[in-house]
């Protein structure tokens, strides 16, 4: 082993080893430093605006380098936190909001809401056993649809009264049925008016 070579080189590294000397206080302050800023972190406190961190020279650094402001424990959330949440946040509706919308559409809208097509077909299906030659044109579906919608409407419009009248907000079968009943003595009542008025 040659032992002049690797002398020298030893001796040079305990140069180097010697010369640079660990600061303890300094790795205690660091460590500390980070602690707080882990715990800061954790309390949703932490600001990144109040930490002023130089990056450029290491080795030149001092433990007053870093320097935190105090902390808002006042309850509130700090800035960061807040952006944070609003970017998060989603506009959730309620269930009734998007079904509210529509009928407040509908409502504002003059046209037909049943298809054409499907109509016509349900008329034709209707009149089929009555006569199988019979045709209808295209201005007598159109009279029979627009006086159908406004009766569909009204007719849903009181079975919605009579499920509010049995406290309860869905629509049932019996609703529907209450309110043909009454609609039939309704105009059974007429017709008798009206022939009495003729004799």
């Amino acid at each position: 082993m040659p032992t002049g070579g690797s002398s020298d080189f030893n001796d040079s590294i305990s140069d180097r080893v010697s010369s640079t000397r660990i600061d303890p206080v300094r790795i205690s302050d660091n460590s500390s430093r980070e602690r707080r800023a882990t715990r800061l972190r954790r309390q949703n406190a932490f600001d990144i605006d109040s930490v002023d961190i130089d990056l450029e020279d290491p080795a030149s650094e001092s433990p007053s380098t870093v320097s935190y402001d105090q902390p808002n424990y006042s309850g509130g959330e700090s800035q960061l936190t807040r952006t944070r949440n609003k970017s998060r946040r989603i506009n959730r509706y309620h269930p009734f909001d998007l079904a509210i919308r529509q009928i407040r559409q509908i409502q504002s809208t003059t046209t037909l809401l049943i298809p054409r097509q499907p109509f016509e077909r349900l008329v034709r299906e209707i009149a089929q056993p009555m006569g199988p030659e019979l045709r209808f044109r295209g201005e007598a579906i159109d009279a029979l649809q627009e006086s159908a919608e406004p009766y569909l409407i009204h007719l849903f419009q009181d079975s919605i009264l009579s499920a509010l009248h049995g406290k309860r907000l869905t629509t049932m079968l019996r609703d529907l049925q209450l309110v043909m009943r009454i609609r039939e003595r309704e105009q059974q009542r007429k017709a008798c008016d009206i022939n009495e008025m003729e004799y």
